[in-house]
């Protein structure tokens, strides 16, 4: 047994949350197993959101605006890094439009959770129009 345990140290993150369930389902706790990996998986996804400087810019556009008036975020990414650059000076003439685009496309799964997020794809211009809503 104590090999195995060893070969189970190499397993990725979604096979340890397998055998985890396993597991569970070995000690009569398996819904008290799935329940913990869904909240270490919302509190790691809390984490990226509070730390990411995009969505705490985002966070303080939507909070400067009455929340009755249904403000949309919208724009080219060009046109939201020159939005979100009022509210955080890094994303100002220092950073480019190549970085924040990876940035934003890094954090937007993230984002998801929080707003009512669509894209537009213009194909003769090769542009994406965003379009972040509150939700």
């Amino acid at each position: 047994d104590k090999v195995r345990v060893m070969e189970n140290l190499g397993l990725r993150h979604n096979d340890w949350g397998e055998l985890a369930v396993k597991l569970g389902r070995a000690l009569k706790e398996e819904e008290f197993m799935k329940s913990a990996l869904l909240q270490n998986q919302q509190n790691r996804m809390d984490i990226v959101l509070e730390s990411n400087a995009i969505a705490e810019a985002i966070e303080s556009f939507f909070a400067d605006r009455p929340a009755a008036l249904n403000v949309t975020l919208e724009g080219y990414m060009v046109q939201i890094k020159n939005y979100l650059a009022e509210y955080n000076s890094d994303f100002g003439s220092s950073c480019s439009i190549q970085k924040f685009t990876n940035l934003f496309k890094r954090c937007l799964p993230y984002l998801r959770r929080l707003y009512d997020v669509s894209e537009d794809n213009e194909r003769r211009e090769h542009r994406t129009r965003y379009y972040i809503r509150k939700k």
